[in-house]
C-alpha cells in the first residue's frame, strides 16, 4: 500500500486519528509530535504491524539510543530518541483505531520508564567518565531520583485525591506543558547539542527534573489535604 487514500476515507481517518489524541500532554506532544505520529499511523494502519510490534521496536531502539548516549554519539542518539517519542504515540493510536488492546499495551509505561531512565543513566555515566566526575554523578542521581518521585506522585494521586495531578487546576495543566518529562528533556538536549554543549543540556535537564519532581510532590501533599482541588461540578 502506498499510503494514499480517497478523499472521503482520508477525512474519516483524520477524524478518527484526532479522536485518539490524549488531552493532557506536554507541549511537544500536543503541538509537534502528532504530525509525525499520524503520518506513521496512516502507513501502518492497513499493514500486519500490530501495536505490540511498535511497542517492542520502540523498546529495542530506545535501549540502542542509551548505548549511543553512553558513547557520546549525539548525532545518532537524538534522532532515535525523537523517533521513540513519536512511536510511543503511534502504538496507542494504532491500538485505539483497531481496538487492539493487550496486556503488553497496558504495561507500556513500564517499558517507557525503563528506556527513558536508561538514557539519563547513560548520559550520567558518559559525563562521569569524561571529566565531570562526581558532579555528573550527583546530577544524574538527582535526575533519576526526581523521575522516581514524579512517577510515584502520579501513581498514588489517583488513590489519594481521585484525579491526575495534571487535572487538579488549570495551572497544573499549564505546568504539564513544560514539566520535566521525556519529550521536554529531549528537546532541551537537542538545543544544547545545536548550541555546542551537551553537558549544559545535561545540567539543565537534571535541575529541571528536580524542580518538576518537587512541584508535583508538593501538589500531591497539598491536594491530599484538600488544597488546590478542582471545583465541584454543580
Amino acid at each position: 500500500m502506498d499510503g494514499s487514500v480517497p478523499g472521503a476515507e482520508r477525512t474519516v481517518q483524520d477524524a478518527l486519528l484526532a479522536a485518539t489524541e490524549k488531552h493532557v500532554m506536554d507541549a511537544p506532544a500536543r503541538w509537534v509530535d502528532p504530525v509525525a505520529e499520524n503520518a506513521i499511523v496512516r502507513r501502518l494502519v492497513d499493514t500486519p504491524v500490530t501495536p505490540n510490534h511498535v511497542t517492542f521496536f520502540s523498546l529495542g531502539i530506545g535501549l540502542a539510543a542509551a548505548a549511543a548516549l553512553y558513547l557520546g554519539w549525539w548525532a545518532l542518539a537524538l534522532p532515535v530518541m525523537f523517533l521513540v517519542g513519536w512511536l510511543d504515540g503511534v502504538d496507542g493510536k494504532l491500538a485505539r483505531l483497531r481496538l487492539q488492546y493487550s496486556r503488553i499495551g497496558e504495561s507500556e509505561s513500564l517499558f517507557d520508564f525503563t528506556y527513558e531512565n536508561a538514557w539519563w543513566l547513560a548520559l550520567t555515566l558518559h559525563f562521569a567518565g569524561s571529566g565531570q566526575g562526581a558532579v555528573a554523578g550527583w546530577l544524574g542521581v538527582a535526575w533519576l531520583a526526581a523521575n522516581l518521585v514524579d512517577e510515584v506522585a502520579y501513581t498514588v494521586a489517583g488513590d489519594w485525591v481521585g484525579v491526575s495531578l495534571d487535572l487538579l487546576t488549570p495551572q497544573d495543566g499549564a505546568f504539564r506543558l513544560i514539566a520535566g518529562r521525556r519529550n521536554i528533556y529531549v528537546y532541551i538536549l537537542a538545543v544544547a547539542v545545536l548550541a555546542g554543549s551537551m553537558w549544559a543540556g545535561f545540567v539543565a535537564c537534571s535541575l529541571w527534573a528536580a524542580i518538576t519532581g518537587g512541584v508535583h510532590l508538593a501538589r500531591l501533599f497539598l491536594a491530599s489535604r484538600g488544597v488546590g482541588m478542582p471545583e465541584p461540578i454543580r
